[in-house]
């Protein structure tokens, strides 16, 4: 909470923050999104957890006199986070592909 309070953005850098803590990296790289569009709500994160960020984040700009983020930035936060974490699992896969095929050559 006090990088928040120094950074310029403290809703947005709180949102950052807690869904960190609320999710996984891997349940954000295997989720769907927040399944607001489409069929896939299956995939789609949990949305009791996604409210409690959001109203989390929500209450504390509140308490603390922050301006509080939109829904669309937080949404756009979520999007961002499950981008993320899906780059990392495929640059760590790519990763590994490459050593593996490292140690074949050495053979």
């Amino acid at each position: 909470m006090e990088k928040a309070a120094r950074s310029q953005n403290h809703g947005v850098f709180l949102t950052n923050s807690v869904i960190d803590l609320v999710f996984t990296h891997e349940e954000l790289a295997q989720s769907s999104g927040l399944g607001i569009i489409g069929n896939r709500k299956e995939h789609a994160l949990n949305p009791v957890r996604v409210a409690a960020v959001t109203e989390f984040v929500r209450s504390t700009c509140i308490k603390k006199g922050w301006h509080e983020p939109g829904q669309a930035n937080i949404r756009r936060k979520f999007t961002n986070k499950i981008t993320n974490c899906r780059r990392d699992r495929l640059r760590e896969a790519l990763k590994q592909k490459r050593q593996k095929e490292a140690l074949r050559e050495k053979l």
